[in-house]
């Protein structure tokens, strides 16, 4: 390999090896952030939904209707 024997171009393979692996963890934090975000919002509306359809059932039974 030619960047075995040079050390200028050792040098930039380290260089260009450590930028990537940094892109690659700050990739995996954006992933892993939105990944919390979405899951948090997915409960949350779970939450609202279930709320909502307890009220709604709630209201049939205070009318005689049967859910």
């Amino acid at each position: 390999m030619v960047a075995q024997n040079n050390e200028c171009m050792s040098s930039a393979v380290e260089s260009l090896y450590l930028s990537n692996t940094d892109e690659n963890i700050r990739k995996v934090a954006r992933e892993r952030d939105d990944f919390l975000r979405y899951q948090a919002k997915r409960e949350a509306t779970i939450k609202e939904l279930s709320d909502e359809n307890a009220r709604l059932r709630k209201l049939l039974e205070n009318n005689g209707i049967k859910p």
